[in-house]
Order: C-alpha cells, then structure tokens, then sequence
C-alpha cells in the first residue's frame, strides 16, 4: 500500500494510485543541462533574493504576534529556502564550471545592500524588474 503524506497526516493512496508503483510515475521536472543558462539561473536568483528578503521582513514582522512553535515553524521555512538556494548554487557552478567567484553573489545577498560587483549589479537589475 502506497501512503501520501501530509503535515501531520499519513493518509492511504486510493483509487488507481493503490495500484500503481507511484515512483515510476514521476516525472523530472529539472531542464536539461543545454538549457539551463546562467541567464535562467540569474532570473531565478534575483527571484529568491527578494523571496528571501521579503520572507526576512515577515519573519521579523511577524515574530513578534505569533507563538513560539509558529514562529518556529516559520524559521525553518527561511531555512528551507536557505537550503534550496545552497543546491540551485551547486547546480550552477556544476552546469558552469567556467563562472568565477563573483558568481555567489547569484543566489545571496539582500535586496536592499549596496552592489559590490559587477554579478550583483546585474542581479539588482533583475530585482528590479520581477519587483
């Protein structure tokens, strides 16, 4: 029996899925290497920076009007994403083995410091433009 799981629940699969090996069913949803270019992997950069920076200020916003365990629980989101950008970083360098260090600067760094790189001036850029 196959089990679908949820936060806090571990409901059983119904229905045609009961029948099925579900793990054959999934589908890679990562591109292929050819087209993942460092221009998608910018764009998707600046898209975390400000999902990070947004996430931040409701942490802080926030922190203060919730219960430890919400608070808690939305730490380890922050983290998770955290976490999310450290592998889209390593996929990076690993497609682009080329990029100098500069190229850190992709997936960290606030929306709101200062440039101090060509790289960040570009991300900023593109903050820009998804904001």
């Amino acid at each position: 029996m196959y089990y679908f799981i949820y936060p806090a629940k571990c409901l059983p699969a119904k229905g045609a899925y009961a029948k099925q090996n579900i793990t054959t069913k999934r589908r890679k949803t990562m591109l292929t290497k050819s087209n993942r270019t460092i221009e998608k992997y910018m764009k998707a950069g600046a898209e975390m920076r400000l999902f990070k920076t947004l996430g931040t200020r409701v942490f802080v916003d926030v922190g203060n009007l919730i219960n430890a365990v919400d608070r808690n629980q939305l730490k380890r989101a922050l983290d998770i994403i955290s976490e999310v950008c450290s592998n889209a970083e390593d996929n990076m360098f690993r497609d682009h083995p080329q990029l100098s260090g500069e190229y850190t600067k992709v997936f960290y760094g606030a929306t709101y410091n200062p440039a101090i790189n060509h790289v960040d001036e570009q991300i900023h850029g593109l903050v820009k433009e998804t904001a």
